[in-house]
């Protein structure tokens, strides 16, 4: 960087020099002129070092470097900057020694506890506010060291807790986390890596009335969940990884039975790599509520649950399941599910049925994969004409398309891929908005109504292979009428088939594959 600051008198008052995404590598010695700076911005830069210079700027309040992949070090008098109030990085090895001295500190992402940066250095913080990440907190030595820290006292928005290994056996890691109780205003808080067998109490004893943000992450000893279903703000709450976690059972939801309406604001709820979760029950009493308000519910990956509650979620807009290997079924039905616009299964082996989606009259997207045992997909889906817009059916067991499916006039993809006991495909003439029609691997198909589908006016791309049983293929003009195809993809036949129709010119100027 050409040292200009040295040129012009001008630059002795400036106040905010903005240096993100330029091509400096360097700072000049001669920054620390600038003594009436307050804003400085080297974000998304190639610089390599911080002068030393720079912690002579006494009034400077706001320094960035987020992003700075070629940073590796800060300068060592940091803390004579008496002035800063935020300073804003995301590479956990530049927290900044001596970060006690910065008392003015309101913005703090990261703090790594180890040899050079005690917890208690937190303590004289008092105006920290924001977002903090507190990382290897297996080198907090116990519940009076981590008392120092006081986070009690700082209004933080978002807290997050993580523990690298599991450190020293001899520190009592609950009496750890159990002194760390944030401030009541908190809205998000994480615990990645934490080894204890319990959650402290002030997790559950309406002690985090604001939070909105829950996710807990690689808690393995874990082997009960804390309360919540009492948060009367909570919005997201996600589990994952916690595989001592067998049953998520009443006593998750609430400590008290005049509770009516649980998990009121919950909008989106993840639970993801539960090894060991088995059963996931709801409460069942008269008049209880629960989940009124979610939106978005993923099960991934939770390989021992048999089966999922799905009663009464009006307004769940989105419904995940992927990898759960031993679910056979879904406890309940869609009937009220008027919010529903997206339904995918994935990788469930053991599935045998679903319940009828007709209900689901907002559908825009439903997907099911690799569930070899289920049969069919029941429900009327005329219901879903004016909603449904991709369907993709891969790797079941269905013997015949789902009911009702040519009245989807709003279907615009429709892929069947894997599906070794579907027969016979017709009556699809009715979908005048299909763009995308795929259809294979399906080794019992023996025939297709194809000149149903010439009368498809929007197709642009049409797959039929590995049909091995296939053998109708006529020569007449049978593809004539796809005024839009773009791309026709066929093989993989019976080799009883007669050859390939002639009048393929039709098609000029389009993609064949054969």
């Amino acid at each position: 960087m050409v040292d200009v600051l040295n040129r012009s008198r001008k630059f002795k008052s400036l106040r905010t020099l903005k240096l993100q995404r330029s091509n400096i590598t360097e700072l000049p010695d001669s920054i620390c002129k600038l003594r009436h700076l307050r804003y400085l911005d080297v974000s998304h830069t190639n610089i390599k070092a911080l002068p030393e210079s720079i912690t002579k700027l006494y009034h400077l309040e706001t320094l960035r470097f987020t992003d700075c992949f070629w940073l590796q070090k800060l300068p060592k008098k940091m803390r004579n900057l008496v002035s800063l109030r935020h300073l804003h990085f995301d590479d956990k090895n530049l927290v900044p020694a001596d970060v006690s001295f910065l008392t003015r500190l309101q913005t703090l992402p990261i703090f790594v506890v180890g040899p050079d940066h005690k917890i208690e250095e937190l303590r004289c913080l008092n105006e920290l506010r924001g977002e903090l990440e507190i990382w290897c907190l297996e080198r907090v030595r116990d519940r009076e060291d981590a008392e120092k820290a006081k986070l009690g006292e700082k209004r933080m928005n978002k807290l997050v807790f993580k523990w690298s290994d599991e450190g020293n056996s001899s520190v009592n890691i609950e009496d750890v986390l159990d002194a760390l109780q944030p401030h009541s205003d908190i809205r998000s808080l994480t615990i990645e890596g934490y080894w204890g067998e319990k959650f402290p109490s002030w997790m559950s004893m309406l002690q985090l009335n604001n939070l909105m943000v829950l996710r807990l992450k690689d808690c393995s000893n874990c082997r009960q969940l804390p309360i919540h279903g009492c948060f009367s703000r909570l919005e997201i709450l996600e589990m994952s990884e916690m595989p001592n976690v067998k049953c998520i059972g009443n006593e998750f939801y609430s400590s008290s039975a005049s509770e009516e309406v649980l998990f009121p604001a919950l909008k989106e709820l993840r639970l993801l790599g539960m090894d060991g979760l088995e059963e996931w029950m709801v409460p069942g009493g008269e008049g209880d509520q629960v989940f009124p308000c979610l939106e978005k519910l993923s099960i991934e990956w939770c390989g021992k649950l048999r089966s999922i509650p799905i009663c009464g979620l009006s307004s769940l807009v989105e419904f995940e399941i992927a990898g759960c290997d031993e679910l056979r079924y879904l406890s309940g039905d869609f009937h009220g599910f008027t919010s529903l616009q997206l339904l995918s299964i994935e990788g469930c082996p053991k599935l045998t049925s679903i319940p009828s989606v007709q209900h689901c009259t907002a559908l825009v997207k439903l997907d099911i994969d690799g569930c070899p045992e289920l049969i069919s997909i029941p429900g009327d889906f005329q219901e879903l004409k004016y909603s449904l817009k991709i369907l993709s059916m891969y790797n079941l067991k269905l013997g015949a398309l789902p009911s009702g499916l040519q009245c989807c006039t709003s279907l615009e993809e429709l892929y069947i891929w894997d599906c070794r006991e579907l027969i016979h495909i017709s009556d699809l003439q009715e979908l005048s908005s299909l763009r995308r029609l795929e259809i294979r691997g399906c080794d019992k198909i023996s025939s297709i109504d194809w000149h149903g589908l010439r009368q498809l006016p929007s197709l642009v791309y049409l797959e039929v292979s590995g049909c091995r049983s296939l053998s109708n293929f006529p020569d007449d003009d049978c593809l004539g009428g796809l005024t839009q195809l773009k791309e026709l993809a066929i093989g993989g036949f019976s080799e009883e088939l007669e050859a390939f129709p002639v009048k393929i010119a039709y098609l000029n100027e389009r993609i064949l594959e054969i």
